[in-house]
């Protein structure tokens, strides 16, 4: 049942300092940051259903023959998880195919830099950017510790992404 679908996970917090330490090789790594708004019908997620105890979860008794049910019964299985990773705010892309999922091009509104990306990574990302669409309206941020939050996280915004930049002009 589950080997041929795709999840694609987000978070309505990108500056979640646990999202960075878990998912981005602590603080290496990058975020993308999307507006779901330009295509609704792609970006259409549904919120996790988190549990704080395991009694609660109900498994679903689906009818294998009615692909709807078989739709609603995935859905049950992978929107579910317990209470502790309540603080990631997660959302959910389900799709009945599994592998690389392109996004609407507009739809990529800024890419955060984490606080330990390393020089070599960050021109890789910059450098992908430059050459895998139009991007000329998209921010690019850099994360820094907060200096009023021990545990909080500053975004500043670094040069703008032009092509003439990437290219040479």
């Amino acid at each position: 049942m589950l080997e041929n679908i795709g999840v694609a996970s987000f978070t309505i917090n990108c500056g979640n300092l646990m999202m960075w330490s878990h998912y981005s090789n602590f603080h290496k790594g990058i975020c993308l940051g999307f507006n779901q708004q330009v295509d609704l019908e792609y970006f259409a997620s549904f919120p996790m259903n988190y549990l704080e105890y395991p009694e609660e979860y109900k498994p679903y008794e689906y009818d294998s023959t009615d692909e709807d049910d078989h739709t609603r019964a995935l859905q049950h299985f992978v929107k579910t998880k317990t209470f502790l990773w309540k603080n990631e705010n997660e959302l959910r892309i389900i799709r009945q195919n599994s592998g690389k999922m392109n996004f609407p091009e507009k739809s990529l509104e800024f890419v955060v830099l984490g606080i330990e990306i390393t020089p070599d990574f960050q021109e890789k990302v910059l450098e992908a950017i430059s050459k895998n669409g139009n991007y000329s309206n998209l921010r690019i941020l850099k994360l820094s510790p907060s200096e009023e939050n021990i545990f909080g996280l500053n975004f500043k915004e670094i040069q703008p992404l032009t092509k003439a930049k990437f290219h040479g002009r």
